[in-house]
């Protein structure tokens, strides 16, 4: 298997951090329950390979509650729709978030800023197999 910092050029995270200034757009996407953390942290690791991959930005963390009842992943780019597009399809090939919510934010994080909303809906069908 291919070190990740071969695939995408030696670009990593702490450079593409050092750069935030160009990086003010972000996703940020809540989802509910977890079965449990290695879900998101499998997810974590597909995604960061995305955006490096892309040289999209960079992914910023999550945070998930104690019960895991409840999360939230933060990314950040100078282009928030691309950014997304970029990791949609791997959301919703996703379980867990199915019905997650993801927040596109077009400029720094601050009041008035545009921001549009899009629900994630999973292409997973075992989701629904009565259908």
């Amino acid at each position: 298997m291919k070190n990740l910092n071969q695939e995408i050029g030696n670009l990593t995270n702490q450079e593409l951090k050092s750069n935030e200034n160009k990086f003010e757009q972000a996703v940020i996407v809540y989802f509910k329950e977890i079965k449990v953390i290695d879900e998101v942290h499998e997810l974590k690791d597909i995604l960061e390979a995305i955006i490096l991959k892309n040289k999209l930005g960079f992914y910023d963390g999550q945070e998930t509650a104690c019960d895991n009842s409840e999360g939230s992943i933060y990314m950040y780019g100078s282009h928030a729709t691309k950014l997304f597009e970029a990791i949609r399809p791997t959301l919703e090939k996703t379980a867990f978030m199915d019905g997650a919510i993801a927040n596109l934010i077009f400029g720094p994080l601050k009041e008035g800023v545009k921001q549009t909303l899009v629900k994630i809906r999973t292409n997973n069908l075992k989701l629904n197999p009565e259908k």
